[in-house]
Order: C-alpha cells, then sequence, then structure tokens
C-alpha cells in the first residue's frame, strides 16, 4: 500500500469504477505490482469488469498475500481473501474511486485502520467489495458474542495507515473501534486504548 502511495502520491482507492459507476477493479489487484506479482497484475484486464471471464481465470491464481494461514475454512476457494479495506465516507479506504492521501489521515497513521482480516465474507481477492464502517463493527460484535468465530480466537488483525499490524479484541468498546476506522474525525486514539 504504501509503495502504491510513493507511486501515485495516494494509496489505492478501495473500488475503482467503469465510467457507468459499476465496479470494475479492487485495491488488492492495483497493488498486485508491489508483492512481486506484475505478471499476474499484467494479466488482468482493466478495461473489463472484475467478473469478466478472463479476470475470473486470473482470480483463480491462489494468492497467499490475500489468505489469513489461520483461517479455520481450509476448504475455501483459492480465490476467497480474508483481507478487505472499510469504505466509505472518512475512511482510508473512501468512496468509490477515491484515493486517500498519508495527509488526509489527520488522526495519526499510527491509530488509523487500512485494512482488516475477516473470515466468512467469501470475497474473491479480485472483487471489488469490502466493507462498510457499520458492517465492520457488526462483524466484530458478532464475532465477540458467544458462539462468535473469526481466524482469531478474541480479536482480529489490522493494517493501520503507517503500515504497522495489530491485533485488535473484539472486546474493544465501539466508540474506540469507530474512531480507528475514521480517519478525520479528531479522535485520537493511543495504541494502549486497543
Amino acid at each position: 500500500m504504501h509503495s502504491y502511495h510513493i507511486a501515485y502520491g495516494a494509496f489505492p482507492p478501495a473500488v475503482f469504477t467503469d465510467k457507468h459507476n459499476g465496479p470494475k477493479q479492487s485495491w488488492r489487484v492495483a497493488i498486485l505490482p508491489y508483492c512481486g506479482q506484475s505478471t499476474l497484475y499484467g494479466r488482468y484486464d482493466r478495461t473489463k469488469p472484475w467478473n469478466s471471464p478472463e479476470n475470473l481465470a486470473v482470480a483463480s491464481t491462489a494468492i497467499s498475500l490475500f489468505r489469513c494461514p489461520g483461517d479455520p475454512n481450509e476448504t475455501a476457494s483459492p480465490m476467497v481473501t480474508n483481507y478487505v479495506r472499510v469504505v466509505g465516507k472518512n475512511t482510508v479506504g473512501g468512496l468509490p474511486n477515491e484515493a486517500v492521501k498519508i495527509g488526509d489521515v489527520t488522526d495519526g497513521t499510527s491509530c488509523t485502520i487500512m485494512v482488516v482480516e475477516v473470515c466468512g465474507l467469501d470475497v474473491k481477492w479480485t472483487e471489488p467489495r469490502d466493507v462498510t464502517v457499520e458492517e465492520f463493527m457488526d462483524i466484530v460484535a458478532r464475532s465477540a458474542a458467544p458462539g462468535g468465530t473469526n481466524s482469531h480466537a478474541g480479536g482480529f488483525h489490522a493494517v493501520m495507515a503507517d503500515g504497522s499490524v495489530h491485533f485488535i479484541s473484539n472486546t474493544l468498546s465501539p466508540k474506540t473501534l469507530r474512531a480507528l476506522l475514521l480517519r478525520n474525525d479528531g479522535q485520537t486514539i493511543n495504541s494502549s486504548d486497543y
């Protein structure tokens, strides 16, 4: 993500759309050249929808970087990812086609979430689908409930806007979680708070 930011001056939009605002490409496709996957990136046809036959053929290549090794669903398709961005107004994932810059993260890059780890969403790694703040807060609340599941007992991994990775408890207060998901709400959170 940071290598993409160096090249383009901003993080990749979570969703790239076509001229009719239909989802065309995911941020995961956009970062392929920075993950040692330039050849695969070259096979992805950015002029066609993500679910075109040509691009689904690319999606059939398993990318271990996009899978949590602890995912309890070992039989999931190799096309599925565990890593999504939280999207929407004032998030690092932003709105469709919105390229958020490091300077836009005014609450601090070390305390603002950029990517989260989830299980069971069945998102293909090429699919331009992520989660909103409310959807992710619901996922965390459900995983904290008795019988709730996620890749890891007790919480989830998150990539912060500074590139660091933290394990965050699923019992974190909703107020603190929301503050971590928003980039410019004026709520500065210390790492000791999560």
